[in-house]
């Protein structure tokens, strides 16, 4: 497989299924199959367009996250505590790593605002920023 589908919210009230390439995952990286994503309240606001995720699409929602690990780089594996075929719960939000919160510890409340559900727009490199899809894309700093 070198695409993998998701459902991307393109305006309110509005998805579409598209297909995006499968990245290449390095040592510091991976990539889940998707198993379950919960619907939050938030999900709901935003795709109703009562939210500021309007400002990141086309944006791929779904932060409450279950899935098995389908690639994983050398460093991530042992950072993580994880091997290929793991299944794992994904925190909904990563941080930036630069800000003064994450570098305080308190990557949730990253002046950036990264995490997966929306808050990275879908035409972000490697676009897998959200749950409702196939697979998810696993920045070094997830957890």
């Amino acid at each position: 497989m070198t695409t993998t589908t998701s459902a991307v919210l393109v305006a309110p009230e509005t998805f579409e299924l598209r297909d995006f390439p499968i990245p290449s995952i390095g040592e510091n990286d991976g990539l889940l199959r998707m198993e379950l994503s919960g619907i939050c309240g938030s999900d709901v606001l935003h795709w109703g367009g009562h939210s500021a995720v309007g400002r990141n699409l086309p944006a791929i929602l779904g932060h409450e996250i279950v899935g098995r690990i389908e690639q994983v780089g050398q460093n991530s594996a042992k950072r993580w505590g994880v091997a290929v075929g793991d299944r794992v719960i994904v925190e909904a939000s990563f941080g930036c790593g630069l800000c003064d919160l994450c570098l305080r510890g308190s990557y949730q409340m990253c002046a950036q605002g990264q995490g997966y559900g929306g808050r990275i727009s879908a035409g972000v490199t490697p676009h897998l920023w959200g749950a409702y899809g196939q697979h998810l894309y696993l920045p070094s700093r997830a957890r």
